[in-house]
């Protein structure tokens, strides 16, 4: 099975190099948001200012309840699910590889750190089997090494019925497992869901400051000289800016591989990180929002972002940022930024 699904996305992945030539790697975008409650409210987010570098997300909010009656709700903060093959063929830069907070989430007010929930649940072929890990002492966890470290505490006729099932699957790793210290080990064969909550309260006509700091799941690969730049044009809106500053990178590259060994291949010239964060999840609460301030910073002047976000502008050499008032979001944001300098991680 596990061999099955590798050979898909493998023919997923070699569909997305053919069309784009230029990669020399390929990685899987995940998308997270900001905070939603978990059933109907009258609280108001009265503004919601997000800022975004490669590495790092954060976002501080100000709700209001307008009611003249303090209300308790559940709010959320949702992972994207990870697919335990994927992460076994690293498909995903996880900025925390072996932590469950693999996006080391992060809820602070004024500073401090709120308590969370956190709930993890295992899906496999649309069927919830927490509960059937959790049988044989399981935890719902697809990361290599704490899955396999778990493995390792499990009866082998109890692995061989796990394997029937389709939920776990031998694979052999690039490196040893710390938990092992082997290559062989296991995959699981099934989507993680990590959801962190916790229950709030708002007095009448009264507000809370929330701060939520977690890193991106990013995507990307590599460019080099051999595009334009026009595949960024159709969703990532890129504009004769960015084309013009990639055609630039390109002759540079060229004259310094005259100058160069000329048998070596095609040098990078930029490292992709795309991101996407969920705007729409916004209309889970009551009304627009109030204010929207976005921010992105980048590492380097000469990183260069493309995005379809309409109104957002480099007020400074690092800087770009947009403001809307009465916001009510109807696309998600989705970034392409092109790095000059290799991200740590790659």
């Amino acid at each position: 099975m596990l061999a099955k699904r590798l050979a898909t996305i493998l023919a997923l992945l070699l569909l997305a190099i053919a069309a784009r030539a230029d990669d020399t790697t390929v990685s899987l975008v995940a998308p997270a948001g900001g905070l939603v409650p978990t059933g109907s409210t009258q609280i108001q987010m009265e503004s919601e200012d997000v800022q975004i570098t490669p590495r790092r997300i954060s976002i501080h909010y100000v709700f209001r309840n307008p009611g003249d009656q303090d209300e308790t709700t559940t709010i959320a903060f949702r992972f994207p699910d990870l697919d335990g093959m994927a992460v076994c063929a690293s498909s995903y830069r996880l900025p925390r590889r072996n932590e469950v907070n693999f996006m080391g989430f992060n809820l602070l007010s004024g500073g401090n750190p709120i308590p969370t929930k956190m709930d993890v649940q295992a899906f496999h072929e649309g069927q919830d089997v927490t509960a059937r890990l959790a049988g044989v002492g399981l935890a719902p966890i697809v990361l290599p090494e704490p899955l396999n470290a778990g493995l390792t505490k499990i009866a082998p006729e109890e692995l061989q019925r796990l394997e029937q099932e389709g939920l776990i699957e031998e694979h052999e790793f690039k490196t040893p497992l710390m938990a092992t210290r082997k290559r062989r080990g296991w995959c699981g064969q099934w989507l993680m869901r990590v959801q962190f909550s916790w229950t709030q309260t708002i007095a009448a006509h009264q507000a809370i400051e929330l701060t939520q700091v977690y890193s991106p799941v990013a995507g990307g690969g590599s460019f080099t000289p051999t595009s334009d730049g026009s595949i960024y044009s159709g969703t990532y809106c890129a504009g004769n800016d960015a084309i013009d500053a990639i055609m630039t990178a390109r002759r540079g590259a060229a004259e310094a591989k005259d100058k160069d060994d000329k048998d070596k291949g095609p040098p990078i010239l930029f490292y992709e990180q795309a991101i996407e964060f969920t705007l729409t999840s916004a209309k889970d609460w009551n009304g627009p929002i109030g204010t929207f301030h976005l921010t992105v910073q980048m590492n380097d002047p000469k990183d260069l972002l493309m995005t379809c976000t309409y109104g957002l502008q480099r007020t400074a050499p690092f800087k770009y940022e947009v403001t809307r008032e009465n916001y009510q979001p109807s696309n998600e944001l989705r970034l392409m930024i092109l790095l000059r300098s290799r991200p740590l991680g790659w």
